[in-house]
């Protein structure tokens, strides 16, 4: 029958033969197999005690194809990765079962295998949960008229941005107020 082909791929035409029968293919080859890379229109004529036989196969080129879920990411605790395999007239499916083709995924290891009219590739991505900074800002307190106060929370590998805009692991109080500060792992 008339068969499909995967852009980067082969089939082998073997016609049924007696076990005397000779073959010529349309390329002038003898050979009883054929390997095929490519498109196109094949024909072979099998000769038996002058006796003939004629066959075509048509074969059609599908393109394979092509999905990348991106390098392996690190991500914050409570972030998930949008992850997109989709491509039009494809199939998906997740090593968790999943067969949608775009997910929003939190940290683990993620494989996709895309199939597009019987033609598959697949993709692997890792994603990691960053340590989450522990931030711990001291009791609230009371300060006398024209005392200071530091408040340093200074970790490792972690910057800071205070409220009223600054960027150092410490601040120094002088007024009332509230005091919030964001950290961030590098």
């Amino acid at each position: 029958p008339d068969q499909q082909l995967c852009t980067g791929s082969s089939l082998e035409l073997d016609p049924v033969l007696g076990a005397s029968a000779s073959i010529l293919w349309e390329d002038g080859s003898l050979l009883p197999e054929r390997t095929i890379d490519q498109a196109g229109t094949y024909s072979a004529i099998a000769s038996l005690n002058g006796c003939e036989a004629r066959d075509t196969v048509m074969i059609i080129a599908i393109e394979t194809p092509q999905v990348d879920l991106g390098p392996d990411t690190a991500l914050c605790a409570y972030e998930q990765l949008v992850l997109d395999a989709s491509m039009p007239g494809a199939t998906y499916l997740w090593n968790d079962g999943n067969t949608a083709g775009t997910r929003s995924m939190p940290n683990g290891s993620w494989s996709v295998v895309v199939d597009v009219s019987g033609c598959t590739a697949s993709d692997t991505i890792q994603i990691t949960t960053l340590p989450q900074p522990t931030l711990v800002l001291p009791a609230d307190t009371a300060l006398c008229d024209g005392a200071t106060w530091m408040v340093d929370v200074a970790q490792p590998g972690v910057t800071y941005l205070w409220a009223n805009g600054g960027t150092s692991s410490a601040i120094t109080i002088s007024s009332p107020g509230t005091l919030a500060v964001v950290a961030e792992l590098q």
